[in-house]
């Protein structure tokens, strides 16, 4: 008779404790599962799968929160140095921030809409099938990428300008964005004015052309329409 399979190892990040024991708590009789960490931000995230190494992490995202931004950096970082890992997100929204998770590729990587989730099994199914090396995509989010529109310009950006922009809507300054990418600051100018040129940002004394650059980015990712307000003046 073969011995049994040892259960995933599996931390789970979701916007507050409770959220994150009551996870916890459902997974507590499942043999396939063993939770062994919950978090709460993205530094505790990063911490914390460096010091445990689990087999997946599953992150409770809220597609229209500011913070789900920094999460899922964090947790494209850590698939750069761990590419085993696999990443699962269960989110409200099938055209949010959690889409980006896709950009680095597929391969065991899953995106759950939470209200498309029938019953425990298929959660633990689908962190099976990424701590596998495959790929989970609700129905509803796989529509969503095909039918997407991105704002005008972001699409034509190269794969460095598409990171630039993400720390512009960080809210970093150049320098920052240096040392964040690796760049010298004269690489980061030159990114920075080949993505106003192509989101076609006019330098004008009423506008800022970092926030609206930044604008043009969660318009993206969100998916939803910020409507511009005046531009801040130039400093």
């Amino acid at each position: 008779m073969p011995a049994p399979a040892e259960p995933i190892t599996v931390v789970f990040l979701a916007g507050t404790p409770l959220l994150g024991a009551g996870f916890a708590s459902l997974m507590e009789d499942r043999p396939e599962v063993s939770v062994v960490a919950n978090v709460t931000s993205a530094s505790e995230l990063t911490e914390t799968v460096e010091r445990l190494e689990p087999q997946v992490v599953v992150l409770s995202l809220v597609a229209s929160a500011p913070e789900s931004l920094e999460l899922l950096a964090a947790a494209r970082e850590l698939r750069k140095s761990r590419p085993s890992l696999g990443l699962l997100v269960v989110t409200d929204a099938v055209d949010g921030l959690a889409l980006t998770l896709l950009r680095g590729g597929a391969h065991g990587t899953g995106l759950l809409v939470r209200d498309h989730i029938d019953d425990l099994g298929s959660l633990i199914t689908a962190i099976a099938d990424v701590a596998a090396g495959r790929t989970v995509l609700d129905p509803h989010a796989a529509n969503a990428l095909i039918q997407r529109s991105d704002a005008p310009g972001v699409d034509d950006l190269t794969t460095r300008e598409s990171e630039v922009l993400e720390q512009i809507a960080l809210g970093r300054s150049n320098r920052a964005i240096a040392d964040e990418l690796c760049l010298s600051m004269k690489s980061v100018e030159k990114h920075i004015t080949a993505i106003f040129r192509k989101l076609d940002l006019v330098d004008r004394p009423a506008v800022d052309r970092r926030v609206m650059a930044a604008l043009a980015y969660l318009r993206s990712e969100v998916g939803r329409s910020i409507a511009p307000g005046r531009g801040a003046d130039d400093a």
